[in-house]
């Protein structure tokens, strides 16, 4: 029934009076709320991981900085900073799932675009965070590669075998 009841039809084949920007249909609310607990799930899940990353970080620094010296700790700042990386998708994710909260109880379209636009922000994130790390890894591989060739062609590491750790003796050709 129109929020007026003396205004004059109007032609909305989706019955959802979406072009007045006052409704989206139950089945979509319905959808999106069904997902909102595993949004929530996940994001606290990214939260406590990005925790956890930044906590073992922070104690890798000290712990290194007492066995290695001042210069190690850069690895323990390296992986608490990657922690504070990993905690921006988990906002999207929270955000999103605070805007599906919000289009449940309001069903406009505004709380809809709202929703997906957290939606579309995470995933943009965390594709992009996915080519980074792809990318970083063939740079590491590629550089590995090139230091294992290096070491191999000025003779490499000179690793001591013990006494008889090697005994040819047991291997014999067919031929001989």
């Amino acid at each position: 029934m129109p929020a007026n009841p003396y205004e004059s039809p109007s032609s909305d084949p989706l019955g959802a009076n979406t072009a007045a920007g006052r409704g989206v249909t139950p089945r979509v609310v319905s959808e999106l709320v069904g997902t909102k607990p595993w949004v929530r799930m996940m994001a606290v899940l990214g939260f406590i991981g990005a925790g956890f990353m930044v906590l073992g970080g922070l104690g890798m620094s000290v712990a290194m900085m007492t066995q290695l010296g001042p210069a190690a700790i850069v690895f323990g700042v390296v992986y608490a900073l990657m922690g504070l990386i990993y905690l921006f998708p988990a906002i999207k994710l929270w955000k999103y799932g605070t805007s599906i909260l919000r289009l449940q109880y309001s069903s406009t379209t505004e709380n809809l675009e709202e929703a997906l636009t957290y939606q579309r922000g995470f995933w943009k994130l965390t594709g992009i965070m996915v080519i980074v790390g792809v990318a970083l890894g063939l740079l590491v591989s590629v550089a590995m590669g090139i230091f294992g060739a290096t070491m191999a062609m000025k003779g490499g590491v000179d690793i001591p075998l013990d006494e008889g750790a090697f005994d040819t003796s047991d291997f014999e050709l067919d031929g001989d």
